[in-house]
């Protein structure tokens, strides 16, 4: 079982080594603390778990290590970002209490069979005197812990009654009708609000956000937490046409970037003799063209690459500049940076108005009190991001990350792994990276424009100060609300008469819903210069609409969206038709609140799945529901809960 571990993660044991040997001026004093034994005078105690008691010392040690796993990228970043030091012990702790334990011989037999790794293990151990005893360490304890997980994990098996269900869900079909109405074509008919309606609407909402969900309509004015930012960024288009390149530089970039510039050359074929046969799929040749043949080309590439890092460059020297009253400064109790003395932080708008007076292209931005959803109307400053231990944050989310809206982690063995800020504390320098056009078939996401942001105000989340604020919308939405109730009145009235004669049959009847959802679709005035607003089609939903392919299990159904309960209720109708006497129309009313849509659907029939069909699939069907028990494991397993609860964890305040 090892041996297979070890050969599931050989790729990433390698990229262990090499990325230890990036972060050593992290691991001596590390490591020293991972073996560090000693004794407990000084440690508190902290909780129990598997019946015995668990100390700081415990937790620190494992903070260690778990820094070196998350910094040389043992550990998947998605578990590396919610595993703290804690729930490492206990899982360490788990494995050897199950006698599962990867030792130094172990590792060391494993990793003597591929000479790169013991090569970079040797160069660690010579170059920076350090205890190889505590890197396997770290690594062992992983992967004993990994392979625990994946003892229980194979015990699981996939079953033959969990492939059929899958199959059922992912293949069955059924023949419905679907007559859909939507409330926004009612609006029209929905008078004002009074002034003591809208007033009692907004006191029943202002303390609440939107939270519409299938079953209600539910609107809000409850800000969210929202910040002011003062960011400055460098576009290097503006610094392209002042970069110089060397002609040197010229070549180092084409033969660093040589894919690029491939060209596809396609090779000749020939047409089958019959017509009726498929054309051969097209073939290429790579051909790689000479330096001096694309040099023009290469020149303005390196000029724009050139021109990125000269962008960095300048937002580095701000940060720089801006960060040195922060330095030194200890965390406080709070988890925050004191703030220095008013007078050394400077004025981030008179430096960008300086280095613009000077001919640097700096671009300085102060935006309104905004969310994540409102600095997306910034553009690229929203997507910028940086990484920490492998995970990535960005700025949109990073600035919420203050001081009076955020509270950091302050309890012993837990730590951040994102910066918190205080208010105008600098925050790290974020990268929006972009596809690059000019990389031709070579595309990745490349590290673009720089961005640098303080947090110069905070607004935690309360409701509006005045009903004034917001009343546009108050009154929108109040009619939207009363639009919803009467699609609900017609929907109800459907379903009842479908029931009896059938949707088509019903839907035809209302003639007065048939009416207003003519007028609804009747283009709207538009004054000279205006764009037409987007042609509706609330009759054509209204319908019904036949699908005769419709799927237990939930997809996007035209004029309806997304709706599990519209599936769930279709089959559960078709399952209940065994009462006696069956019903003359099998109808469901299904509420879309999100929308504000009502859905009537009438089943017509459902398609028999047929055994020799499963068996077809069974193979792969047991491999991929395999797969997903797996997948719903492993987030169980790793859970933080569920470590705790697997050790029996209390706290020892818990336990006084």
């Amino acid at each position: 079982m090892f041996s297979k571990i070890v050969r599931e993660n050989s790729r990433a044991l390698v990229l262990v080594v090499m990325s230890l040997l990036l972060v050593t001026f992290l691991l001596s004093d590390v490591i020293n603390s991972c073996s560090d034994s000693s004794g407990r005078a000084r440690d508190e105690r902290l909780g129990t778990a598997f019946a015995s008691a668990v100390y700081t010392s415990d937790v620190q040690r494992a903070d260690d290590k778990i820094r070196i796993a998350r910094e040389a990228g043992i550990m998947p970043g998605e578990l590396a970002g919610r595993i703290d030091p804690l729930d490492f012990h206990l899982l360490v702790t788990e494995a050897k209490r199950a006698g599962v334990y990867v030792g130094r011989n172990d590792l060391q037999r494993e990793f003597e069979q591929n000479p790169m790794i013991m090569q970079r293990l040797d160069e660690l151990r010579s170059r920076y005197h350090l205890s190889l005893d505590a890197i396997y360490g770290v690594i062992g304890d992983w992967l004993a812990v990994m392979n625990f997980w994946q003892i229980q994990r194979d015990a699981l098996g996939a079953s033959v009654p969990r492939a059929e269900l899958a199959y059922r869900n992912q293949q069955q079909q059924a023949s419905v009708a679907l007559s859909v109405i939507d409330a926004k074509a009612l609006i029209s008919t929905i008078p004002d609000p009074t002034e003591a309606e809208l007033a009692e609407f907004f006191e029943q909402a202002k303390n609440r956000m939107t939270q519409h969900t299938e079953d209600k309509v539910e609107f809000g004015y409850k800000y969210p937490d929202r910040v002011q930012i003062e960011y400055v960024t460098v576009d290097p288009k503006s610094l392209q046409d002042a970069v110089q390149v060397r002609t040197s530089e010229v070549k180092r970039f084409f033969e660093t970037n040589a894919k690029r510039y491939e060209q596809r050359v396609p090779k000749p074929t020939t047409q089958p003799a019959d017509p009726s046969q498929p054309a051969p799929q097209p073939e290429f040749d790579i051909i790689m063209p000479s330096f001096e043949e694309v040099q023009e080309r290469v020149r303005e590439d390196a000029r724009a690459d050139k021109a990125v890092q000269e962008g960095q460059r300048i937002i580095n020297q701000i940060r720089d500049r801006l960060s040195a009253p922060w330095a030194g400064i200890e965390l406080g109790a709070d988890g925050y940076h004191p703030a220095p003395p008013a007078d050394k932080i400077e004025s981030l708008e008179a430096i960008c108005a300086s280095m613009a007076a000077s001919g640097v292209p700096v671009a300085y931005k102060k935006t309104e009190l905004v969310d994540a959803t409102g600095l997306q109307r910034e553009g690229g400053v929203a997507m910028a991001a940086m990484t920490a231990s492998n995970q990535q944050i960005r700025l949109q989310d990073l600035m919420l990350r203050v001081k009076g809206l955020y509270t950091p982690k302050t309890e012993e063995g837990q730590r951040e792994i994102f910066p918190v800020l205080n208010i105008l504390e600098p925050s790290p320098v974020m990268i929006w990276s972009r596809m690059n056009p000019a990389a031709g078939r070579v595309q990745q996401a490349q590290p673009y424009q720089a961005y640098l942001f303080r947090v110069i105000q905070v607004a935690p989340s309360a409701p509006p100060d005045s009903i004034d604020l917001v009343r546009d919308k108050v009154k929108a939405d109040w009619k939207t609300v009363q639009a919803y109730k009467k699609a609900e009145e017609f929907a109800k009235k459907l379903a009842d008469r479908a029931k009896e004669i059938g949707i088509d049959g019903a839907a035809t009847e209302m003639t007065e819903l048939r009416e207003i959802l003519t007028q609804a679709d009747a283009p709207p005035t538009t004054q000279p210069g205006e764009f037409p607003a987007p042609k509706s089609n609330y009759l054509a939903a209204y319908g019904p609409v036949a699908q005769d392919k419709f799927p237990r299990s939930q997809r996007f159904i035209p004029n309806v969206g997304v709706s599990p309960n519209l599936h769930k209720r279709i089959f559960e109708i078709a399952e209940l038709s065994s009462e006696s006497p069956p019903p003359a129309h099998r109808v469901v009313l299904v509420s879309m609140g999100q929308t504000q849509r009502w859905i009537v659907g009438e089943l017509r029939e459902v398609r028999s799945l047929y055994q020799g069909d499963f068996d077809v699939q069974r193979e792969q069907l047991q491999r991929r529901t395999g797969a997903e028990e797996d997948n719903k494991f492993y987030a169980e397993w790793f859970d933080s809960a569920g470590i705790r609860a697997r050790a029996g964890f209390v706290a020892a305040n818990a336990a006084k």
